[in-house]
């Protein structure tokens, strides 16, 4: 997912549950790099959620050097689809 979102993305963002042993979640999202930003309580089910954020540091020169012009690579993937695109997939 980081090496797909590092081609598109300056950002990377997660959630993670607080309420119910969340050190080994903290402590996999921390050692990836991934900081604390902010916390939410989801009001319906009172449950405390920290929002994680990670820069891309890959972000910046694949921009730079590519722009939207992505290389056609199978490990790149599909460009992402302009908004409004909703094509019938078939599923």
């Amino acid at each position: 997912m980081q090496s797909y979102a590092e081609l598109r993305y300056p950002l990377l963002c997660c959630e993670v549950f607080l309420d119910h042993g969340a050190d080994p979640a903290l402590l996999f999202h921390g050692s990836f790099g991934f900081h604390e930003a902010g916390q939410n309580v989801m009001p319906d089910v009172d449950v405390r959620a920290s929002m994680m954020i990670k820069e891309l540091c890959s972000y910046a020169w694949v921009r730079e050097t590519y722009g939207d012009d992505l290389p056609d690579l199978p490990w790149v993937g599909r460009p992402r689809r302009p908004a409004g695109d909703n094509r019938a997939t078939g599923t």
